[in-house]
């Protein structure tokens, strides 16, 4: 594989290029594989087909910040920065974004910002009621009411402690 040193242009679906640090793009698995396997050719574009050009900036600040503290903190403290660092990160990001981001990491198979994604999702909807899930992700109600109701009372323990959105 080629250096740290190294630059690669991540290309997203509209067609922007990103010139990213070889250290920073190989935290994108897929980005990380599909080098390994063009190892030796001097193109290195890699084309995002589904990621837009958005979240492919804000993975790239991640990564950027990630591998920064990183380097930083190799004797300790890596993990209480990159917690403080993702807080402040992702509280600025809205729940429709956020479910983008969350579709866009899965799909470049980048670990520590989908935990760190999935985690502001489940916050969002802890403790919150069956209709908030649903206006949050966009999930229809299939059930009758009757379906509903018996559902309820007989998982009736789901709802203790659920907050009044």
């Amino acid at each position: 594989m080629a250096s740290t040193d190294d630059k690669v242009i991540l290309k997203s679906s509209e067609g922007e290029c990103f010139e990213v640090d070889m250290a920073v793009a190989c935290h994108l698995q897929i980005v990380k594989s599909v080098l390994e396997d063009c190892e030796g050719s001097s193109d290195k574009v890699v084309s995002l087909f589904v990621v837009e050009a958005k979240y492919v900036a804000m993975i790239i600040e991640y990564y950027k910040t990630y591998v920064e503290l990183e380097e930083k903190h190799e004797e300790g403290g890596f993990e209480e920065k990159l917690k403080e660092f993702e807080k402040q990160f992702l509280e600025q990001i809205d729940k429709i974004e956020l479910k983008g981001l969350v579709m866009a990491v899965n799909y470049l198979n980048a670990p520590a910002m989908f935990d760190a994604v999935c985690t502001t999702i489940a916050k969002h909807i802890e403790n919150k009621s069956v209709e908030y899930v649903r206006e949050y992700f966009g999930i229809v109600n299939d059930f009758t009411p009757e379906e509903e109701a018996q559902i309820r009372e007989e998982h009736r323990w789901a709802y203790d402690g659920v907050n009044d959105d």
